[in-house]
């Protein structure tokens, strides 16, 4: 009959009315809805527990695993003399991995002629200084002149080890030469844990077995680094040192066959130590 309505079981079954439009159920719209918020709610939790646990995870690593890269540098201040003139290292600097020395070299009076150049190497730079006194009964007045200042450096790389040095060489007429290393540098980074942290938490790290790898600097420590509590061996005289880009520290043991600025990975304990009235912390070899 037109315009009957259809039985209540048809509306479950989709049957269109007669005006063409399919009936919805009062419920089956809304909890679709429902459940596509709740699993877009889910998710949303989801992740911002992962970006939760990253920033916890970043905020809370050791600073040792960042990458700390600083040039160690040791000077040698001693003048070197040749004809009464004088050469001597009066400066040394690290600024980023960029290490920049000044050199002067003074006359002992205006007559000596100085000549200087400097001859890059792969791993040195040779400052060429060469003297030429007036010649013998000449009357000088001696009054000193300005002294010749020599710039020299060297962008150091991001690579564990690599070395540098600053050599000087003087040599006059009747083939006196006098040399001398002025400085020496080399590219180094933090350990892990760092030898700062060593230094700064020794009872953390006391007794604790580790495996560090860092620059060997025999007894010769770094000028531009931080220095353990006791400056002297703590143990024997034969106690040497290793370095990273953030501290030095003496070891006692076996020391290796390496040289300065040179990689070494050793496994060593921590040992708290009474020096002359005061604590400090050293590293003994133990393979």
């Amino acid at each position: 009959m037109a315009g009957a309505t259809p039985p209540p079981s048809a509306w479950g079954r989709g049957v269109k009315t007669n005006t063409g439009a399919e009936p919805s159920h009062p419920f089956r719209g809304d909890g679709l809805a429902v459940t596509r918020v709740r699993g877009s709610l889910e998710l949303l939790l989801v992740l911002l527990l992962v970006l939760v646990v990253t920033v916890m995870v970043v905020v809370h690593a050791p600073l040792s695993r960042a990458a700390i890269w600083r040039p160690l540098i040791h000077a040698y201040k001693a003048p070197i003399v040749l004809d009464g003139v004088r050469a001597s290292l009066v400066d040394a600097e690290v600024s980023g991995m960029n290490v920049t020395a000044i050199v002067e070299i003074q006359p002992p009076n205006p007559c000596v002629n100085i000549t200087a150049r400097l001859v890059e190497g792969r791993n040195e730079t040779v400052l060429l200084v060469r003297v030429e006194p007036p010649p013998r009964g000449t009357a000088c007045i001696q009054v000193l002149p300005r002294p010749l200042r020599i710039e020299a450096g060297r962008e150091m790389p991001r690579r564990l080890g690599y070395t540098w040095s600053l050599i000087i060489l003087m040599m006059d007429p009747w083939g006196h030469v006098k040399q001398s290393r002025l400085l020496m540098a080399a590219s180094a980074r933090n350990s892990d844990p760092s030898i700062e942290s060593i230094i700064r938490n020794p009872s953390r790290y006391e007794g604790r077995v580790l495996r560090i790898t860092a620059l060997y600097m025999g007894w010769t420590p770094p000028d531009n680094t931080r220095a353990p509590p006791v400056t002297a061996p703590p143990v024997s005289r034969s106690d040497w040192i290793i370095a990273d880009s953030t501290a030095w520290i003496y070891v006692h043991g076996e020391e290796p066959r390496a040289s300065w600025g040179e990689p070494v990975t050793i496994t060593v304990v921590p040992r708290i130590k009474t020096v002359n009235g005061k604590e400090t912390i050293y590293l003994e070899r133990v393979g």
